[in-house]
Protein backbone atom coordinates (compact mmCIF):
# COMPACT_ATOMS: atom_id res chain seq x y z
CA UNK A 1 0.00 0.00 0.00
CA UNK A 2 1.32 3.09 -0.59
CA UNK A 3 1.20 6.48 1.20
CA UNK A 4 -1.27 8.46 -0.91
CA UNK A 5 -3.76 5.23 -0.07
CA UNK A 6 -3.53 4.87 3.58
CA UNK A 7 -5.96 7.61 4.56
CA UNK A 8 -8.59 5.98 2.75
CA UNK A 9 -7.35 2.53 4.10
CA UNK A 10 -7.69 4.30 7.34
CA UNK A 11 -11.02 5.79 7.44
CA UNK A 12 -12.79 2.54 5.94
CA UNK A 13 -10.95 0.48 8.64
CA UNK A 14 -12.61 2.99 11.11
CA UNK A 15 -15.78 2.84 9.76
CA UNK A 16 -16.01 -1.32 9.93
CA UNK A 17 -14.67 -1.05 13.86
CA UNK A 18 -17.51 1.44 14.08
CA UNK A 19 -19.80 -0.54 12.64
CA UNK A 20 -18.57 -3.83 14.61
CA UNK A 21 -20.57 -2.57 17.97
CA UNK A 22 -24.15 -3.74 16.79
CA UNK A 23 -22.90 -7.40 16.02
CA UNK A 24 -20.56 -7.47 19.15
CA UNK A 25 -23.52 -6.60 21.43
CA UNK A 26 -25.55 -8.97 18.85
CA UNK A 27 -23.48 -11.80 19.58
CA UNK A 28 -23.43 -11.42 22.98
CA UNK A 29 -27.08 -11.12 23.68
CA UNK A 30 -27.85 -14.48 21.45
CA UNK A 31 -25.06 -16.33 23.24
CA UNK A 32 -26.72 -15.37 26.71
CA UNK A 33 -30.51 -15.83 25.40
CA UNK A 34 -29.16 -19.43 24.07
CA UNK A 35 -27.07 -20.55 27.29
CA UNK A 36 -30.45 -19.06 29.08
CA UNK A 37 -32.90 -21.30 27.32
CA UNK A 38 -30.89 -24.50 26.34
CA UNK A 39 -28.48 -24.86 29.97
CA UNK A 40 -29.79 -23.09 32.85
CA UNK A 41 -33.57 -23.64 32.32
CA UNK A 42 -32.85 -27.16 31.87
CA UNK A 43 -30.95 -28.05 34.76
CA UNK A 44 -33.99 -29.18 36.54
CA UNK A 45 -36.42 -31.33 34.24
CA UNK A 46 -39.72 -32.52 35.29
CA UNK A 47 -43.35 -33.11 33.90
CA UNK A 48 -46.16 -30.63 33.95
CA UNK A 49 -48.51 -30.74 37.29
CA UNK A 50 -45.56 -32.49 39.06
CA UNK A 51 -45.43 -31.24 42.50
CA UNK A 52 -42.24 -30.02 42.69
CA UNK A 53 -40.43 -27.65 45.80
CA UNK A 54 -37.49 -26.21 44.01
CA UNK A 55 -34.52 -25.21 45.92
CA UNK A 56 -34.33 -21.34 46.57
CA UNK A 57 -31.37 -20.07 45.03
CA UNK A 58 -31.22 -22.77 42.50
CA UNK A 59 -32.71 -21.86 38.16
CA UNK A 60 -36.52 -22.80 38.06
CA UNK A 61 -37.12 -26.18 36.73
CA UNK A 62 -38.11 -27.09 33.51
CA UNK A 63 -41.76 -28.28 33.27
CA UNK A 64 -43.93 -26.92 30.36
CA UNK A 65 -41.22 -24.91 28.60
CA UNK A 66 -43.08 -21.55 29.05
CA UNK A 67 -40.41 -19.82 30.75
CA UNK A 68 -37.40 -20.45 28.06
CA UNK A 69 -39.90 -19.51 25.33
CA UNK A 70 -40.72 -16.10 26.92
CA UNK A 71 -36.69 -15.26 26.67
CA UNK A 72 -36.33 -13.27 23.76
CA UNK A 73 -33.64 -11.00 22.42
CA UNK A 74 -34.42 -6.88 20.92
CA UNK A 75 -31.09 -6.85 18.32
CA UNK A 76 -28.73 -3.40 18.89
CA UNK A 77 -29.07 -1.42 16.30
CA UNK A 78 -26.59 1.71 14.89
CA UNK A 79 -22.91 2.31 15.47
CA UNK A 80 -20.33 2.42 17.91
CA UNK A 81 -22.70 2.22 20.73
CA UNK A 82 -24.61 -0.61 20.81
CA UNK A 83 -27.03 -2.16 23.17
CA UNK A 84 -28.81 -5.39 22.75
CA UNK A 85 -31.39 -6.46 25.35
CA UNK A 86 -32.77 -10.11 26.47
CA UNK A 87 -35.45 -10.80 28.34
CA UNK A 88 -38.09 -13.48 29.54
CA UNK A 89 -41.65 -12.30 29.40
CA UNK A 90 -43.60 -15.07 30.59
CA UNK A 91 -45.76 -13.13 33.52
CA UNK A 92 -44.09 -15.04 36.47
CA UNK A 93 -40.84 -14.46 34.71
CA UNK A 94 -39.51 -11.98 37.52
CA UNK A 95 -41.23 -13.27 40.20
CA UNK A 96 -38.38 -16.50 39.89
CA UNK A 97 -36.07 -14.22 38.97
CA UNK A 98 -36.23 -11.99 42.38
CA UNK A 99 -38.82 -14.10 44.19
CA UNK A 100 -41.77 -12.38 46.32
CA UNK A 101 -45.32 -12.70 47.20
CA UNK A 102 -47.89 -13.49 44.67
CA UNK A 103 -51.33 -13.08 45.72
CA UNK A 104 -54.80 -13.93 44.51
CA UNK A 105 -56.07 -10.74 42.06
CA UNK A 106 -59.55 -11.56 40.54
CA UNK A 107 -60.90 -13.67 43.63
CA UNK A 108 -60.90 -14.15 46.93
CA UNK A 109 -58.04 -17.36 46.29
CA UNK A 110 -55.95 -18.56 43.91
CA UNK A 111 -56.64 -21.99 42.81
CA UNK A 112 -54.27 -24.34 41.30
CA UNK A 113 -54.00 -28.71 40.70
CA UNK A 114 -51.02 -30.44 40.75
CA UNK A 115 -50.06 -34.34 41.54
CA UNK A 116 -50.35 -33.34 44.96
CA UNK A 117 -53.90 -32.36 44.64
CA UNK A 118 -55.99 -29.57 44.23
CA UNK A 119 -54.43 -26.09 46.46
CA UNK A 120 -56.33 -22.78 47.09
CA UNK A 121 -54.01 -20.29 48.43
CA UNK A 122 -54.80 -16.32 49.16
CA UNK A 123 -51.07 -15.70 48.94
CA UNK A 124 -47.94 -17.48 48.31
CA UNK A 125 -44.24 -16.72 48.82
CA UNK A 126 -41.97 -17.72 46.28
CA UNK A 127 -38.38 -17.74 47.13
CA UNK A 128 -35.87 -16.39 44.64
CA UNK A 129 -34.91 -19.17 41.42
CA UNK A 130 -32.50 -16.62 39.76
CA UNK A 131 -31.64 -17.63 36.17
CA UNK A 132 -30.57 -14.77 34.54
CA UNK A 133 -28.12 -13.16 37.15
CA UNK A 134 -26.31 -16.35 37.48
CA UNK A 135 -25.61 -16.94 33.33
CA UNK A 136 -24.34 -13.70 32.86
CA UNK A 137 -21.99 -14.20 35.84
CA UNK A 138 -20.86 -17.72 34.85
CA UNK A 139 -20.20 -16.14 31.46
CA UNK A 140 -17.86 -13.83 32.36
CA UNK A 141 -16.05 -16.46 34.20
CA UNK A 142 -15.84 -18.86 31.35
CA UNK A 143 -14.88 -15.81 28.91
CA UNK A 144 -17.95 -16.94 26.94
CA UNK A 145 -19.63 -13.24 26.62
CA UNK A 146 -15.95 -11.87 25.52
CA UNK A 147 -15.52 -14.75 22.77
CA UNK A 148 -18.72 -13.91 21.09
CA UNK A 149 -18.53 -10.25 21.00
CA UNK A 150 -14.61 -10.48 19.79
CA UNK A 151 -16.00 -13.48 16.84
CA UNK A 152 -18.46 -10.79 15.42
CA UNK A 153 -16.02 -7.64 15.84
CA UNK A 154 -13.71 -9.48 13.94
CA UNK A 155 -15.80 -10.70 11.38
CA UNK A 156 -16.94 -7.25 10.48
CA UNK A 157 -13.30 -5.96 9.97
CA UNK A 158 -11.17 -9.64 9.16
CA UNK A 159 -11.13 -8.07 5.75
CA UNK A 160 -8.46 -4.93 6.86
CA UNK A 161 -6.11 -8.19 7.83
CA UNK A 162 -5.39 -10.48 5.32
CA UNK A 163 -2.17 -11.86 4.40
Amino acid sequence: MDTASLPAYLRALKDAAAGGAAPAANAMAGAFQDRVVSVTLRQTVHPPGLFWKAMAGRPPAYASGELARSVRMTPAKGSVLATAYVGAYARYAAMQEFGGFARARTSAYMHWVNSRGSWWMKQVYVPAHPYFEPTVVQMIQDGSLSRAAADAFYREIRGFFTA
